[in-house]
């Protein structure tokens, strides 16, 4: 009798730690690293009669050649591969050859299987936007260009799973117009794409309030400017993780900017936006270590550091 109660009570007490074993891997948490990366001309070195890159060859003024743009996916490469991004949006990458190139010495550095989608956007230059992702994190839908008759740049929208929760996420990658001709002279260009992203963002949330979204890009604007505000206030569901700050990521001019921002719909609590910025990717004075400094050849990264935030998952 006294073996028959001491066996039913070890059995017992094996079931309760593997109930508890179960409990707690159901609320094990994981985090989810959403980024952007202003890569800045990755151009390969053939020219292309449709697009202005002729400086980005080897006879052009910029001496543009394999070795270079082979050291220059390696320097990218280096940083992406570092910050892990679960997914990733892009800007300044010329076609499919240039972001496959890059996709693929990542995925070798990580030892993760990473997958991209690139978009042609029609700029003059030829230098467009695009979204790489860790395949086991998370899974395409489908995705599409979202194209604008006052614009050649277009936003890349992306659908997909997070495969971790199975929550599906809608995600907008932006590379709004540049100031090339001044900031109020194009001012009208950045308040176009406003519109535009605001409109696909209410028109998920119509079909589904719950929808999770998440746009990030180089707005060329910084998150108090005209544009940003006009973004903010036509979907007010919005929430912005960046500020001047604390997530300046863009030097120009002896002024640091935060153009590139992140925002969501559904991250609860202040998250921040971090700005990765290793020493390696800087200057001595502290500034941004370019690939070209005027046309002298340097090197270096990009003249944007890349961003990210985290969020904290519940594996259920």
């Amino acid at each position: 009798m006294k073996h028959k109660t001491l066996i039913i009570f070890l059995l017992s007490y094996v079931i309760s730690l593997f109930t508890l074993s179960n409990e707690c891997s159901a609320q094990v948490k994981k985090s989810f690293r959403m980024g952007f990366y202003n890569i800045e001309n990755l151009f390969d070195t053939v020219n292309d009669p449709n697009k202005d890159d002729d400086q980005y060859t080897p006879y052009g003024k910029l001496a543009w050649t394999t070795v270079r743009f082979n050291k220059k996916v390696y320097n990218i490469s280096r940083v992406i591969s570092e910050i892990k991004p679960d997914i990733m949006g892009i800007a300044e990458t010329e076609n499919y050859y240039t972001t496959s190139t890059l996709t693929h010495e990542i995925t070798k550095r990580t030892k993760l299987i990473y997958k991209y989608i690139h978009m042609e956007s029609g700029d003059e230059r030829g230098i467009d936007p695009a979204f790489i992702y860790r395949d086991d994190a998370f899974k395409i839908i489908s995705y599409d260009t979202l194209r604008s008759m006052k614009n050649t740049r277009s936003l890349l929208y992306i659908k997909g799973i997070i495969t971790q929760t199975k929550d599906t996420l809608h995600v907008f990658v932006n590379h709004w117009t540049s100031r090339y001709a001044g900031q109020k002279a194009t001012e009208d260009d950045r308040k176009d794409m406003a519109f535009l992203l605001s409109k696909k963002m209410n028109d998920i949330l119509d079909k589904n309030k719950k929808a999770k979204i998440v746009a990030f890009g180089d707005f060329n604007d910084d998150p108090t400017d005209v544009s940003i505000q006009l973004f903010k206030s036509l979907t007010p569901c919005i929430s912005d993780h960046s500020s001047i700050e604390i997530s300046p990521s863009y030097y120009y001019k002896d002024t640091w900017y935060a153009f590139d921002q992140i925002f969501t719909n559904f991250v609860s609590g202040k998250v921040s936006t971090t700005v990765f910025h290793p020493q390696y990717m800087l200057s001595q004075s502290g500034k941004p270590l370019r690939t070209y400094s005027g046309e002298t050849y340097t090197g270096g990264f990009s003249d944007h550091l890349p961003i990210y935030i985290d969020l904290t998952l519940n594996n259920k």
